[in-house]
Formats: C-alpha cells, structure tokens, sequence
C-alpha cells in the first residue's frame, strides 16, 4: 500500500484548509488505481521522518513556506515523490504586492533567505507536478528565482466545489452574506476595527435600501468577531447572525438564496461563487488578490487597507444588481481550470 502525506494547515476547525483536504481525498478515491492510504498533517503529526511515505503532497492553501518547502525538500533528498497541488504564496507587503501587479520583479527575501530560496527553486524543478494556485503566486515565486517553466497555474483546488444550478440566479432574496473574522490585525491596513467600522457603515447603508444582512464565520475564534459586528449595526430586525460553522456543502446551499457576498476569508469567496453567488473580497493579504487575479476577477477585491472601503463596498454592491456576468465568468476559469486540478490524479501521475 502506498503511504501519502498530504501537507496542510488541517485540524484547526478552518473551513477552508478542510475543504481542500477533503477535495484531496475525494479526487483521490474517484481515480486512485493503486491502494493508498492518506495521512494528513495533523497537530501531532511527525513530518520530519518521510521514510515511511512514498509520496509528499503540498496541498492548498498559502503553503509556499520555508516551512513546509523544506519538508517536500526533504522528502526529494531520500528520493520520495512530491507534489505541489494548487499552493500559493502569501505574507507579502501591500507595496510589494502592487510591484507584482505591476509585472514588477520585488525583494522577498524577508519571506525566503538565500539557502530557502534556492531550496524553494530545487524543490521546483524536482517536483513530478507543481502546480499553484494564481498568476501572482507565480509572480512571486519567479522573483526567487523559480523557473517560470517550473510553475504551471492550475487555480485553487476549491474550484471543484459542486456549483448551483446557474438559471436560479435571478430567483435570489435581497440578502447580504457577509463573512467576517480576524487576522489579529496581520492584514493591509492593519487595522481591522476600522475595516468593521466601515463595514458597519457600508452594510446600514444598504439595509436602507432595502437589503437584509446574514453575517457568517468558518472558524471558531471568528465567532466572538462576527458576534461585535452584528451588535455594532444593532438592526435585528434585518440582521442575522449565524455563527454555526458549516461544512462547504452546507454553506453552499445556506448562501445559495443569497443576492451577494462580502468576504473576510478567502474560500468564503469560492463558497459563494459556487453558490451562484457574486462575491466581493476583502484582500486582506496576498492569497485573496492571487485567488481573485486567477479568476479575471480582479475589480472584485478591495484592499482592506483602502480608505474609500465602505464606498467601494456599496459600489459594488450596486453594480452587481441583476446582472450575472461574474458567476458567467467564475463558471468560465472554473471550466479552464478544473482539468488542471485533477490531472495527476487521473492521469495516476505521482504512484506509477
């Protein structure tokens, strides 16, 4: 039986690293010709003794770490197979992050040194498939050095996330879902009280237009966060606070009758396209511009560094009534990419 470490920021009770492990196992059971076993790297978990495995698997999420590519590293000395599946890079400065937008090279040696960088460019090239999530992960990663014919993008493996039914768009209420959390400040701005406030102040302007608001959280230390935004708009009569953390498949269908989403976390955002439903980001880091650059649908995300944020917010809100452009185009990437995604799995790339 073959032995596979998938490599994640798993069992911490966060919606989105869970999905994606789940997605793993699923796709693998569908295709997988060879017996195998998974091991998912739990709390607990020894990833320093990889002789045991036969494959090491650098699942999604913003995993592109010293951390982590040190153990694929690793893993390759003692001739193992790796892969990087749908990966990205994340903990870049604002500044930097608009270089790379630019097309821009940027110094990220404060994420990577000189021995992690040429770590990270071996582990590449010796990787039997590296793909990762977004055209600015790839960016970054050519900036260290990483041969750009050592990278494919093949989007973020949340991608495979059942879709509703696309007719069902304009049947939708007149609901905001708004997911909101905390990054204990470590996001562009850094000051997440001042994004609640122009949350608050965003969100009351729609109610008086007519809108209800469902506020949700996928983790568990969100819930006290979701629980002060909900006081701070203090309107229980069009305000909903749902704090139960639901499974993907669960919260496909709970925003699904939705009209438009704003989000805190990143794979809230595909959860809600996937629902059919429009969703504005909050780019809080570098993973969500990433995920939304991969998309085309770049307009959608807004620094939470922005000092026009509750502005913007309603903007969009706006522009977004009765049109479905962006689920047309979110059906469009996913279509492109989700052949990308489940190749080494079909093609029973990494067990030969």
């Amino acid at each position: 039986m073959k032995k596979i470490l998938y490599l994640g920021w798993v069992g911490h009770k966060n919606l989105g690293d869970d999905l994606l492990l789940n997605i793993f196992t699923s796709l693998s059971s569908k295709y997988m010709l060879t017996p195998y076993r998974i091991i998912p790297s739990y709390p607990g978990v020894d990833t320093t003794n990889l002789s045991k495995y036969d494959l090491i698997v650098l699942g999604g999420g913003s995993l592109i770490v010293p951390y982590f590519i040190n153990i694929l590293y690793n893993g390759i000395k003692l001739g193992k197979k790796v892969m990087i599946w749908g990966s990205g890079i994340d903990q870049i400065d604002e500044s930097d992050l608009n270089k790379l937008k630019a097309g821009k090279s940027a110094d990220l040696s404060g994420l990577f040194n000189a021995e992690d960088a040429k770590i990270l460019r071996r582990t590449f090239a010796k990787a039997v498939y590296a793909g990762v999530r977004g055209p600015l992960t790839k960016r970054a990663l050519i900036s260290l050095g990483v041969k750009e014919e050592h990278i494919k993008i093949i989007g973020d493996p949340g991608l495979l996330l059942p879709v509703a039914n696309m007719n069902s768009w304009n049947k939708k209420n007149k609901t905001i879902a708004i997911n909101w959390g905390t990054s204990y400040n470590k996001i562009y701005g850094k000051n997440e009280l001042e994004v609640e406030d122009q949350l608050v102040i965003a969100l009351s302007k729609m109610i008086k237009e007519g809108y209800k608001v469902l506020i949700y959280t996928v983790w568990d230390k969100d819930r006290p966060i979701g629980e002060r935004l909900y006081k701070k708009i203090n309107d229980p009569t069009n305000v909903i606070l749902d704090t139960k953390l639901y499974t993907e498949n669960e919260l496909i269908q709970r925003l699904s009758s939705t009209s438009i989403s704003i989000n805190f976390k990143m794979h809230p955002n595909l959860i809600s396209l996937s629902a059919g439903v429009p969703s504005i980001a909050l780019g809080y880091r570098y993973k969500v511009f990433d995920l939304f650059y991969s998309l085309g649908l770049n307009d959608l995300v807004i620094s939470t560094g922005d000092q026009s944020l509750s502005s913007k917010i309603i903007k969009l809100i706006k522009s977004h009534e009765n049109e479905n452009k962006t689920i047309t185009e979110y059906a469009t990437q996913r279509k492109k990419y989700m052949p990308l995604i489940i190749k080494p799995f079909k093609n029973n790339l990494f067990l030969k």
